[in-house]
């Protein structure tokens, strides 16, 4: 009988974490992408979360690493690039990354980054005026 009572204890805590899960980070790392335009150039891949805490009851802070991998080649995407003068700033981006001149679909810049995250009504989501995790 006691197993049993601990068991569900056990179970009622389990879905009482104040923390975002990897999904959680990633599902909010892409929706910034498309917020910048720049999901059709990356994608987020390897997601891992190296550290965090909670820093009060609605924020946590992770530490994560993660891949920008490119959707395209060079050609096809500076065809892309060219259109759209707010996805220049993701040109700058890639160009400061060691970038230039080619790359294939599939390269990747690896990225590490402290990202705030707020827990609003409706999950998760990166507190954008604090996390500087896109610079572009």
């Amino acid at each position: 009988m006691q197993k049993i009572i601990l068991f569900i204890v056990l179970i009622m805590f389990a879905g009482c974490s104040n923390k975002p899960s990897n999904s959680d980070i990633k599902e909010q790392l892409v929706k910034l992408l498309q917020q910048k335009s720049a999901d059709k150039i990356f994608k987020v891949k390897n997601l891992e979360r190296i550290n965090g805490f909670e820093q009060s009851h609605n924020i946590y802070i992770a530490h994560v690493r993660f891949d920008l991998a490119f959707r395209a080649d060079s050609k096809e995407l500076g065809r892309y690039i060219m259109n759209s003068f707010y996805v220049n700033n993701v040109a700058m981006f890639i160009i400061m990354n060691g970038y230039s001149n080619s790359f294939q679909a599939g390269d990747k810049i690896h990225q590490e980054k402290k990202i705030k995250l707020l827990k609003t009504d409706n999950g998760w989501m990166i507190d954008t005026a604090s996390s500087n995790v896109f610079e572009f």
